[in-house]
């Protein structure tokens, strides 16, 4: 991959079929190797965070097609040779919290998925959104990026019942 080449070599010269790079350089480098994620829902990108990511997020998916990435995910790794951290594997999820609109996050999840229950990807309300990182933990996954669905008024009371309702979903 270009990108950890650019990130762990002085000078990389790559020329490939979308791109040419001629002796380029990202500086400053980090003093470590950086895990990089991918997204994607399709198989064929999928199958590239396999052969390829150390991590993978995923965006509007149900817990059931998030369980089913994975296994396509961990089989392109190790068709690859390689592994993946079993706590490398992620999604974003939306919180509507309660007594606010679920509108603006019902808005976007309906148009990048209408074929599915906007409760499958948005939490409504603290016990929504739980529940929703309980059915994706069942299917292996152990990151949530949870998001609320519109302007917060109330950031550290925001933050206090995210800690109250969610904190004890934390393992190890």
């Amino acid at each position: 991959m270009v990108l950890r080449r650019l990130l762990t070599e002085d000078s990389v010269t790559h020329h490939g079929e979308f791109f040419t790079l001629d002796d380029a350089a990202v500086l400053p480098r980090p003093a470590a190797p950086l895990d990089l994620w991918l997204g994607g829902r399709a198989d064929a990108g999928l199958r590239r965070a396999g052969r390829l990511a150390d991590g993978w997020l995923a965006s509007f998916l149900t817990p059931a097609e998030t369980a089913r990435a994975r296994g396509i995910i961990e089989t392109a790794a190790r068709d690859a040779g390689r592994t993946i951290d079993d706590d490398h594997y992620g999604t974003n999820l939306w919180v509507a919290p309660p007594g606010a609109d679920p509108g603006p996050a019902r808005a976007p999840a309906g148009a990048q998925r209408p074929d599915v229950d906007w409760r499958d990807i948005v939490g409504d309300g603290w016990d929504g959104v739980a529940e929703l990182v309980r059915r994706h933990a069942d299917g292996g996954l152990t990151k949530f990026v949870v998001r609320p669905t519109g302007p917060v008024a109330d950031w550290p009371g925001f933050l206090d019942r995210f800690t109250t309702e969610l904190g004890p979903l934390q393992s190890g």
